[in-house]
């Protein structure tokens, strides 16, 4: 280890160690490590690139590199070209991160993976849970809806059983009505025939004393015509007893008798 000589104001001789920093790079020049000549007893495949005096020298790992070897990716910050120092762009850590390989997960990362697969599937079931919870209220209330529906319809029902009740029972004063209707059209009808029979009757007799009216008119025709006869028959008697009346005036007692007689015939 190389020592530096240090003038200090008290003009007094002191040696501090001079550390050098070394680093490694793969096939990429990317900067794979960094140590100090104060760790490395062998530095083959190191490449030297700075020396000094301090922590930052003495302790290169963690202070040397202002970003450190990795980012968050993994990937390295830098790389040597020409024994000069570089930091890596986006573009060339994209590139590495693209080609990587897939690393199998670690048993925590597994562990973890399982936790939160887990965790999702509980999360899942809650959401479940709080979906079928919610459905249940939804058919819970729904369920109350019906059963008034219901409760609704039942009294309907029985409101028309009950108008079907006294409907039914009106049928039956219907009937019954009906019945008596029949019974008492049944005696009208045979009264109706009675009825017709006696009009027939009646119609009979009309017609025979239509028929005796008639021969009864003839004969009276026939009696006027002979009391026609017969009073101009009288007349013409009379007549004649008048013109003897005339003749026997004055005459014998026993023709004034006879003229008495007939005056009494006459009156």
């Amino acid at each position: 280890m190389d020592k530096t000589y240090i003038d200090t104001d008290e003009s007094i001789e002191e040696y501090i160690d001079n550390y050098i920093v070394y680093v490694k790079t793969d096939e990429n020049s990317n900067i794979t490590a960094i140590n100090s000549s104060a760790f490395l007893q062998d530095t083959t495949d190191w490449n030297k690139i700075d020396e000094g005096i301090g922590d930052v020298y003495h302790h290169a790992q963690g202070n040397y590199l202002e970003k450190g070897l990795f980012d968050n990716n993994g990937c390295y910050n830098y790389k040597l070209v020409d024994s000069i120092i570089l930091e890596r762009t986006d573009e060339e850590k994209q590139i590495e991160i693209s080609v990587r390989p897939v690393p199998e997960p670690s048993e925590i990362e597994l562990l973890k993976k399982r936790a939160d697969q887990t965790e999702a599937d509980n999360l899942t079931a809650l959401e479940e849970i709080a979906g079928a919870y919610e459905k249940a209220l939804l058919l819970e209330a729904e369920n109350a809806q019906l059963k008034e529906r219901l409760a609704a319809v039942e009294a309907d029902n029985l409101t028309s059983l009950e108008k079907i009740t006294e409907t039914y029972e009106k049928s039956l004063l219907l009937e019954a009505d009906n019945t008596q209707l029949k019974e008492r059209l049944i005696v009208a009808e045979a009264d109706n025939i009675t009825a017709l029979k006696g009009t027939a009757l009646v119609y009979e007799k009309t017609l025979d004393l239509e028929t005796e009216n008639a021969q009864l008119k003839e004969k009276l025709a026939a009696a006027e015509v002979d009391t026609l006869t017969a009073l101009e028959g009288t007349a013409t008697v009379y007549e004649e007893l008048l013109a003897l009346k005339e003749q026997i005036k004055g005459g014998s007692t026993w023709q004034r008798s006879i003229l008495n007689l007939l005056k009494r015939g006459g009156e």
